[in-house]
């Protein structure tokens, strides 16, 4: 497994043939509710003192993949930690996505903090869910966490389970994806990548004329969450409490680097994050990265050349983990910052091989057509 992360950590640009990690996989973090969660935790054995700390928070356990990630921040002069959200790996409880993520977040990181490897600075990255658990860690903000930066954010009950108050129906099946299994294991990948076996049901679905409330029995497994989230298709109180109020965005003053794409099924809720984020905290230093991106691209450690066919310009293909971490090194050790946050607001303009920079999303456009 060494060897592995060492060639991936090679083929992304990282010189790291001299330098061993030390990977502990299996600690549990005790909660005060009498809940566990589980951490990995890698460490670089040829830097002995404590570090700043690089937190992620998930719900998708893939052993090999989080250590691989640990790594890369590792590489970079950090602790790479990936802590799992209650019901994944070895945690006893029934999963229950979103749900707890924000009631357990404080401990975890007052956790991470307090180990003798972190020197009490933690940073968060990730994205999809991970990018909604880091929105969840800052409704009661603890005092080690210092940044985030969140890539193609879920907007739990703005993208995400419905869209525009239309239901998603591949949500049944990410349900089920998440917790089924307390790690992500071959069946569990091979089930939901079954586009042959999902289509099938939703197509039956359509035929048949049955309620999209049906999908769930159909399919020939009812399940409680699926039903329990249908009964919410607007914004209400039951999706507001999982992430910040808006007396709890005017408090959040830790720098914030969003990442975030034209063509993200997630980009409404990355943005509307922002814009709450910009309504009650008009000093905020919350910084905007908007491109030609999609969903996936933007959870990869590079830029992909294209998009579903569209040929991106050459500005716009960048390293992400780059950016990510030179902005860690920005943050939590005093570096530059990086040269692309020229404005809050920098975004590609597609076909034209260039960035621009506004200090607002109303001050994008500078031409306005009223009339046709």
């Amino acid at each position: 497994m060494k060897k592995t992360i060492i060639i991936l950590l090679l083929l992304i640009g990282f010189g790291a043939t001299a330098q061993e990690f030390k990977t502990t996989d299996s600690l549990v973090i005790q909660l005060k509710s009498g809940n566990e969660l589980t951490a990995i935790v890698t460490q670089n054995r040829a830097l002995k003192m404590p570090l700043p700390a690089i937190l992620r928070y998930s719900i998708y356990a893939s052993i090999a993949s989080d250590k691989f990630f640990n790594s890369v921040s590792c590489a970079r002069g950090y602790v790479g930690v990936t802590v799992y959200v209650r019901g994944k790996y070895l945690s006893r409880q029934q999963a229950d996505p979103f749900a707890h993520d924000a009631q357990d977040a404080w401990e975890v990181i007052d956790w991470v903090s307090k180990q003798p490897w972190c020197n009490g600075k933690v940073g968060m990255y990730g994205a999809s869910y991970l990018g909604f658990s880091q929105w969840a860690s800052v409704k009661s903000l603890h005092p080690a966490l210092k940044t985030i930066v969140r890539q193609s954010a879920v907007g739990i009950g703005v993208d995400f389970p419905a869209h525009n108050n239309i239901n998603l129906g591949y949500s049944l099946n990410w349900i089920h994806y998440t917790t089924d299994s307390r790690l992500l294991d071959n069946k569990t990948i091979s089930e939901f990548s079954d586009q042959k076996k999902w289509n099938a049901v939703f197509n039956t679905l359509f035929t048949i004329g049955k309620s999209f409330a049906s999908l769930d029995t159909l399919e020939g497994r009812p399940n409680g969450k699926f039903q329990e989230w249908l009964q919410h298709p607007a914004y209400d109180g039951y999706w507001e409490k999982l992430t910040p109020t808006p007396s709890e965005y005017a408090k959040l003053n830790i720098p914030i680097l969003t990442i975030a794409g034209y063509f993200d099924v997630d980009q409404s809720g990355a943005l509307d994050y922002l814009k709450k984020h910009y309504h009650n905290n008009k000093n905020t230093e919350h910084y905007l990265v908007l491109g030609p991106y999609d969903h996936l691209g933007l959870q990869n450690m590079a830029m992909s050349p294209t998009v579903g066919g569209y040929k991106l310009d050459s500005v716009a293909i960048f390293k992400i983990y780059k950016l990510t971490f030179d902005w860690f090194d920005y943050v939590l050790k005093g570096g530059q910052k990086p040269a692309l946050l020229k404005n809050r607001i920098n975004y590609e303009v597609m076909g034209a091989n260039r960035w621009q920079h506004a200090p607002s999303l109303e001050k994008m456009d500078t031409k306005k057509q009223t009339s046709f």
